[in-house]
């Protein structure tokens, strides 16, 4: 049974069919052996208080007086020719849920009944049989069909269904095996003659009421109540009462029941794909009037095809937003099938059901005018697709956390299930806080617009235009100073995989320090390394010089490029119609710095390449790296037996582990320094040494955490 199905009480008027397999452990034995054998007598046994004891017996051996509990030696004793087999529940339990599953064709509404048992709701569904005996009959026959032994019965409570499938007698109400009670006729007399295990009481219940001369239903009816209930409990009046139909009682669905459902019943078994197909599309658009009726769609839909043998195969597909199109239907059922290895249909499906699990408000909307919500439900489809093909775990978009440690500022979830519009919002999230999405995703708009023409001007005559990323730029070994500004035109934070929000890295906080005029100077976070000579001034020590900050060595582009050309060519690519820079703004060039550290201010975008590398370790992994001094950049570092000599360093970026989020006995986790690293073949990594020297314990550590590129 399903703990999320919600539990429905029995209301009157309310139509119950139990229907019993007492044989069903020995019956799944003896359907593969010869009619011969399948007359002798077989038990199942099982491990019981050092014994090996009877559980399951069929109709020849309960003929020869045997009775489950029995010991196998005795049992033997007295027959040396019986047949055993060792009790296999689990296989049982799979069989019967097959059973369970073939029953869906007379009602969505089915319970498991015990070990060998099903009950069914079938309110409203005999007249697709003739009537309810035509219903219970059609249901024995498939049954026996299979080699199955069964009993069933039909009343007005579950309670008295499985009473008079299990423990009455052949009388005149029998409908072929079965036994129909009308809806009008009172269920006391039908019950008195009938044993206590009838109400299902337990063992210790049971065995008292034997002791005190109860031994039918009968019995119990119309004395006082209030000794019976001091004596055995609530319970056991529970059960009568629920039984008679006097109190309400709650059924356990195995399923719970369809917002909507379309079925058809076929004269002929269909076999191929398109023509299963072609039928979904008929019984969803049966489904469409009713969900447009409703103001609605179906979120998430279940095909079940009934093969004529018994077998159902149930297709289940989920939608990112609501749904009500045959076609599209159609579609996400196709990309089922075609993900399946077969679609065995045996000697045909003569019953097929379409059913919405569950839905979700959809307002109507004019189509064909609005490219922005067609483009949106293109992406819709095509995620669901790819989550049907592929399965949702596979198709992930990434969603930030509030965490500073750049292993956890970001986690992948699924794709369906969020709206494009949600899609967008995640991708603007991600990308505004430094970290890159799927390919799939596109970045805000804004973040690709040029500035406007006539900035708006801050405090101290600065337009908002003039101002330049907050971040380190890649900078020469020859040393080391970090100019920093504002936001721009290509300012928006570094977009890379799993990385913090820049509003909260330390390279942010390195603000500009605005002089008269409104001027940047120069931050006061500086880098110290030697250079070859001849790249600076004297000694080869000294500010960068009027180098441009993207070239490297011999006038060679730095590799990476923009964050927001990566993000414009991926939204490019995945169709997606976006807004293009305008040509002042994609032609301009930032200018150099100068020697002096001040410099001006352009309007073109960030050509520095992101922050953030693309691709991060889930593990960071070691290396061996060689600093000038011991706080200082990486010199030269071996990472996987290959000796890697800097070119270019940037940083530190220091981040501090979240000690809020550490137990009290978890250990200290070291602070890391993180380095952007060219080297002198064009790769970009990023490092980062953990701990610091003379303030932390332990020697410090250096690890390669990403690659850039």
């Amino acid at each position: 049974m399903s703990a999320a199905t919600p539990l429905l009480p029995a209301v009157p008027g309310r139509r119950y069919l139990s229907l019993s397999l007492p044989l069903l452990a020995t019956d799944r034995l003896e359907r593969r052996v010869s009619p011969e054998d399948r007359a002798r007598p077989r038990v199942t046994v099982m491990a019981d208080k050092g014994a090996l004891r009877l559980v399951a017996l069929n109709g020849a051996a309960a003929a020869l007086g045997l009775a489950p509990g029995l010991a196998l030696a005795d049992a033997r004793a007295r027959f040396p020719d019986l047949l055993v087999s060792e009790a296999e529940p689990e296989a049982e339990a799979r069989l019967l849920a097959r059973f369970a599953d073939a029953c869906e064709r007379y009602t969505p509404l089915l319970a498991l009944d015990g070990p060998e048992g099903l009950l069914l709701d079938v309110t409203g569904c005999a007249h697709l049989f003739g009537d309810e005996a035509g219903l219970v009959r059609d249901l024995l026959r498939r049954v026996g069909g299979q080699g199955f032994a069964a009993r069933a019965a039909l009343a007005s409570t579950a309670g008295a269904a499985f009473a008079l499938a299990r423990f009455s007698g052949r009388g005149e109400r029998r409908a072929g095996a079965g036994v129909v009670v009308p809806e009008e006729e009172a269920l006391a007399p039908l019950l008195a003659p009938l044993p206590l295990a009838a109400l299902r009481l337990e063992a210790a219940t049971l065995g008292a009421l034997v002791r005190l001369g109860f031994g039918t239903v009968g019995d119990l009816i119309g004395k006082p109540r209030a000794p019976l209930a001091a004596r055995f409990g609530a319970g056991l009046l529970e059960r009568l009462d629920a039984a008679l139909g006097t109190a309400p009682v709650a059924v356990d669905y195995r399923f719970a029941p369809p917002v909507f459902c379309a079925e058809r019943n076929l004269f002929e078994p269909v076999e191929r794909v398109e023509d299963v197909l072609g039928l979904t599309v008929k019984l969803a658009a049966t489904l469409e009037t009713a969900l447009e009726r409703h103001g609605v769609g179906a979120r998430r839909l279940d095909l079940a095809l009934f093969r004529v043998d018994g077998e159902v195969t149930r297709l289940m597909v989920g939608t990112g937003r609501p749904l009500r199109a045959p076609e599209a239907i159609r579609r996400l059922f196709a990309e089922k099938i075609a993900a399946l290895t077969s679609l065995d249909p045996g000697f045909g499906f003569d019953l097929l059901r379409l059913a919405v699990r569950e839905a979700a408000p959809m307002a109507e909307h004019q189509s064909g005018f609005a490219a922005a919500t067609d483009g949106a439900e293109a992406l819709d489809g095509l995620i669901d697709r790819l989550s049907i093909r592929f399965g949702a775990r596979q198709v992930q978009v990434l969603r930030m956390e509030d965490r500073h440690w750049p292993d956890s500022a970001s986690h992948a979830v699924p794709a369906q299930g969020l709206c494009a519009s949600s899609l967008m919002a995640a991708a603007t999230e991600v990308a505004g806080a430094g970290a890159m999405p799927l390919a799939a995703a596109w970045p805000p708009v804004e973040a690709l617009d040029p500035p406007p023409a006539s900035p708006a001007p801050r405090p101290g005559g600065t337009p908002a235009s003039a101002v330049l990323p907050a971040a380190f730029r890649l900078m020469p070994r020859t040393g080391a100073v970090a100019l920093t500004g504002g936001a721009g035109w290509g300012s928006g934070p570094a977009r890379a995989l799993k990385a913090v929000p820049a509003s909260r890295s330390p390279m942010a906080r390195l603000s500009p320090a605005e002089g008269e005029g409104g001027a940047p100077t120069r931050s006061a976070a500086t880098a110290f390394a030697s250079s070859p000579p001849g790249e600076a001034g004297e000694g080869g020590h000294g500010p960068v010089g009027a180098a441009e900050p993207g070239a490297r060595p011999g006038g060679r582009p730095l590799a990476g490029g923009s964050a927001a050309a990566a993000l414009l060519f991926d939204a490019a690519r995945a169709g997606l119609d976006v807004p293009r820079p305008s040509e002042a703004g994609r032609g301009a060039r930032r200018p150099a710095l100068p020697v002096t550290g001040a410099r001006t201010h352009g309007s073109g975008p960030d050509t520095c390449g992101p922050e953030r590398p693309l691709r991060l370790f889930e593990t960071p992994e070691p290396v061996e790296a060689v600093a000038e001094v011991p706080d200082g950049p990486p010199v030269q570092f071996r990472w996987r037996r290959r000796l890697h000599e800097v070119a270019r360093v940037e940083g530190p970026e220091r981040i501090a582990a979240e000690w809020w989020r550490r137990g009290p006995d978890a250990p200290l986790v070291p602070t890391r320094d993180y380095f952007r690293v060219e080297t002198r073949e064009g790769h970009r990594f990023w490092l980062f040494r953990a701990g610091l020297y003379e303030r932390e314990a332990g020697v410090p550590r250096w690890f390669l955490h990403g690659l850039f590129g």
